[in-house]
């Protein structure tokens, strides 16, 4: 009997991690990447600027899930802003600020209605990265106010910023808050499933070392996580400024990495955003 009563009871503590497992994912998330967002858009307002953005994700959700409503841009009374909102599996999302950090991450999301949410990556079947950059880059402008906004700093008198959005690097000349644009080349960036880390992941990124050759790749400029090299075989011209394909690193036109390789020193600073 007593045997009987101990199982009755953990199958009900079965039932309950399991409830709570198919609704899992969101109530412990923190908007602690949205800085970068939020430091993008105050620039934007103040120089009467395009606010520039990092790359975002089409994705679905593997399961059940339910999540705190934070925000929503499309409509700042939204009811539901502080509410739960349950989403089914297969729910289409955008990802809007990605968390790298694989199945222990928790990305930011937003819904067809604008309502934005928080969701463990793990709960994320990311399908393809959306960028803007077939339609165009930045303005001048844009750019200047952008990386002169900030505290972007750097030990040379050099800094790179690369663009995920607009698959774009730029080359600037200065120092922080005198940056002058130099140089802007197409690039390709990491896929989903091996992503370009951006500013949120790593607040400070710079050329580590340089080698003329590493695995067939030429000109490689070291950069955490990845590094800037020439685009490898054929096809550049296809995705070049359009779409990310490498395994995290950035991808460029061979003169135009070998530019990079004996121009730009060790030390300098490549903001990815």
């Amino acid at each position: 009997m007593k045997h009987r009563v101990w199982k009755l009871v953990a199958a009900a503590v079965l039932t309950l991690a399991i409830t709570a497992g198919e609704f899992a994912g969101t109530a412990f998330a923190a908007p602690k990447d949205e800085k970068w967002t939020d430091i993008a858009a105050a620039i934007a307002k103040r120089t009467r600027t395009e606010q520039v953005k990092t790359i975002q994700w089409m994705a679905k959700t593997k399961r059940k899930l339910k999540g705190t409503v934070v925000r929503n841009k499309l409509n700042p009374k939204d009811p539901n802003i502080g509410q739960k909102v349950k989403l089914a599996k297969g729910t289409k999302v955008t990802i809007i600020q990605r968390d790298y950090h694989e199945q222990a991450g928790v990305s930011q999301c937003m819904l067809e209605n604008g309502e934005q949410i928080y969701i463990a990556n793990q709960y994320l079947n990311i399908l393809k990265p959306i960028c803007t950059g077939r339609q165009g880059d930045y303005s001048r402008e844009t750019k200047l106010a952008f990386v002169n906004g900030q505290n972007i700093t750097s030990k040379t008198g050099y800094m790179i910023w690369v663009s995920l959005d607009k698959q774009r690097v730029n080359v600037f000349t200065g120092s922080s808050g005198r940056w002058t644009l130099q140089k802007t080349w197409k690039t390709s960036t990491g896929k989903a499933d091996a992503p370009t880390l951006d500013q949120s992941f790593k607040s400070v990124y710079r050329i580590q070392k340089k080698s003329k050759e590493v695995n067939g790749l030429y000109w490689y400029s070291f950069v955490y996580g990845s590094g800037i090299h020439r685009f490898p075989g054929s096809g550049a011209s296809k995705v070049l400024g359009i779409q990310p394909v490498s395994h995290s690193c950035i991808r460029l036109k061979n003169k135009y990495a070998k530019w990079i390789f004996d121009t730009v020193p060790v030390k300098s600073r490549v903001f990815i955003w």
